[in-house]
């Protein structure tokens, strides 16, 4: 029987490039993130989702660098971020996409 010995610092990075993977494959499949999410966008989540979840350095690198242009392509959108403020996001003329009227709450 071999025991494999990981680094702690290993074992943090695989733990948040898996947790990042499976939200991003999960942002692609809902089409959600900061507010509503095209069609390539999605695609686009879930391919970067997979590589955040195969093992690898580059492979962790590449899906890093398309979750980045997700996150700002979604913040030139909105605008904003409204994570925990409980809030539909609104587009920057004040309609929100969802639901297709003014106002802060849903």
């Amino acid at each position: 029987e071999e025991i494999v010995s990981v680094s702690a610092l290993v074992m943090l990075q695989v733990s948040i490039t898996a947790l990042l993977g499976v939200s991003l494959i999960a942002m692609g499949v809902a089409g959600m993130c900061v507010g509503r999410v095209n069609v390539l966008l999605r695609i686009l989540a879930c391919a970067a989702g997979l590589c955040m979840v195969i093992p690898g350095a580059v492979t962790d690198l590449i899906g890093l660098a398309m979750m980045i242009l997700i996150l700002l392509t979604q913040r030139h959108k909105y605008g904003e971020w409204n994570f925990l403020k409980g809030t539909v996001p609104a587009r920057r003329d004040g309609t929100h996409e969802v639901y297709g009227y003014k106002g802060d709450r849903v």
